[in-house]
């Protein structure tokens, strides 16, 4: 359920969450039956009121969006239905001008270093004298960078040292066998509260915005009509993205799952 694998039962992750154990409890006894043969033969097929399962109820409430996204990484290891830094490329920009992937593609051979993103990964250590020290990974859109915090920096900022949050840090290149990282020497909360509603990120490639696409893709839209704004992500070797003014919308896993249909889109 947290990874989104039941989206297309078009309830909330959150109300599958809070009755699944009543749905178990509900069939394990009809289970049991069945194990030792004791099933109508008739009854293959029940009516949906007669249904084990007919006397539950889903509401509309839905986790806030970060821990939704934080569930679906810690589940499958990445974001699937959207990022949580999806319309916050101002603000990352602002703190760090360069995003991670270009710093990778001509990496500096020494010297200072800003970047800005999310801490997607955290390892607390203890050095042979005893003290705390961490290894994060922080990691914009497209790209993450390790990045070390040793005792005296660790002592300063391990407040702000937590996973899913949106950070910006300096530090100093590091080379250890033809791998770079960043020896954090300043680290800062980034507040996104001032994004608003972030936009849902579709993605796709120019070539495959044929005709036919981009007229499944505005029918989609428009039945699912809200507040929500929609830019395309085209990718290629100069990304670029529009916004669908237009075509905002509400997310729900029902949206989710119509887009995932969409050959060429993905989110």
């Amino acid at each position: 359920i947290k990874a989104g694998a039941f989206d297309s039962l078009g309830a909330t992750r959150l109300s599958l969450i809070q009755v699944h154990e009543d749905a178990v409890d509900a069939v394990v006894p009809l289970k049991r039956q069945e194990a030792m043969g004791q099933f109508d033969l008739f009854g293959a097929q029940p009516a949906p009121s007669s249904s084990p399962l007919a006397h539950l109820k889903f509401g509309d409430e839905e986790w806030p969006r970060k821990q939704l996204l934080a569930y679906e990484r810690e589940m499958l290891g990445l974001y699937v239905s959207a990022h949580p830094l999806d319309g916050a490329e101002r603000i990352l920009r602002k703190h760090a001008p360069r995003p991670i992937a270009a710093i990778l593609d001509n990496p500096p051979k020494e010297g200072e270093l800003v970047i800005s993103g999310l801490i997607t990964s955290l390892e607390r250590r203890v050095n042979k004298k005893g003290e705390p020290w961490a290894i994060c990974t922080v990691e914009d859109m497209d790209a993450s960078l390790e990045v070390l915090f040793f005792p005296k920096s660790y002592a300063l900022f391990q407040a702000d040292l937590i996973e899913d949050n949106a950070v910006l840090v300096k530090g100093r290149v590091n080379w250890r066998e033809d791998k770079m990282s960043v020896f954090g020497g300043g680290l800062a909360p980034l507040d996104l509260s001032e994004l608003g509603e972030a936009p849902l990120v579709l993605r796709a490639r120019p070539e495959k915005l044929t005709l036919p696409v981009v007229l499944e893709l505005k029918q989609t839209l428009l039945a699912h009509r809200g507040d929500t704004p929609v830019h395309v992500k085209l990718m290629g070797r100069r990304e670029q993205t529009f916004a669908l003014y237009d075509y905002p919308v509400e997310v729900t896993p029902m949206l989710l799952g119509e887009l995932k249909t969409i050959p060429g889109i993905t989110l």
